[in-house]
């Protein structure tokens, strides 16, 4: 079973690499993939040490 880490990673990954190279802007995903993977790592991370 995959954690929900890895399975949102993957799909941030899977929607990077449909869309964002050949614009050369930058998406929403640019900035909310990398928040939101470093949000639910916090969040683990934070609830290995309180439990």
């Amino acid at each position: 079973m995959l954690l929900p880490e890895a399975t949102m990673w993957i799909h941030l990954r899977r929607q990077r690499l449909a869309g964002t190279p050949r614009t050369g802007r930058l998406e929403g995903w640019d900035i909310a993939g990398p928040a939101l993977i470093a949000a639910a790592f916090a969040l683990s991370t934070a609830l290995i040490f309180l439990f």
